[in-house]
């Protein structure tokens, strides 16, 4: 079954942005269902800096399925944890899509509309490797951002 993913991101990505820039523009990439030979499994520490934001978190992954949980500090202090689902998809690219969808407050569980859900973007040639870099790519005010995040295996 192919379908046609269009987002506001298609690689993993990490910010609060206003619901305007959400809506603002869209990048479109071609995946399928991911195929068995594709999955992933295991516990993966991740970590980017998105401006001067750090942000630290977990990958969860049970082949096709998953979790991320997402953890930063804006300037005010405010500490903000996200928790989303994480689907595995097979792109025409030869990469990986680990799309994120439905981003929730950890703490209240409630959805939040001002955080755009995350898309870990890897090369398939990473799959069974403990350490990889994925690409965190986003739309922010009409263009298209992208920084290398961290994945590192866990125990």
């Amino acid at each position: 079954m192919r379908i046609q993913l269009v987002a506001v991101a298609i690689c993993f990505q990490l910010a609060i942005l206003p619901p305007v820039a959400r809506a603002s523009a869209s990048l479109s990439i071609e995946c399928t269902t991911a195929q068995k030979s594709d999955y992933l499994y295991g516990r993966f520490a991740l970590a980017f800096l998105y401006g001067e934001i750090q942000h630290q978190g977990r990958l969860t992954m049970r082949g096709e399925f998953g979790e991320a949980q997402v953890r930063y500090t804006l300037p005010d202090g405010e500490q903000i944890t996200i928790t989303q689902q994480i689907q595995l998809r097979t792109c025409r690219n030869k990469k990986i899509l680990l799309a994120g969808s439905e981003p929730r407050d950890a703490t209240s569980g409630k959805p939040t509309y001002r955080y755009i859900p995350d898309n870990f973007f890897i090369p398939r040639t990473a799959l069974g490797q403990r350490n990889f870099e994925a690409v965190n790519c986003f739309v922010d005010n009409r263009r298209r951002v992208c920084m290398p995040t961290q994945l590192q295996a866990e125990p």
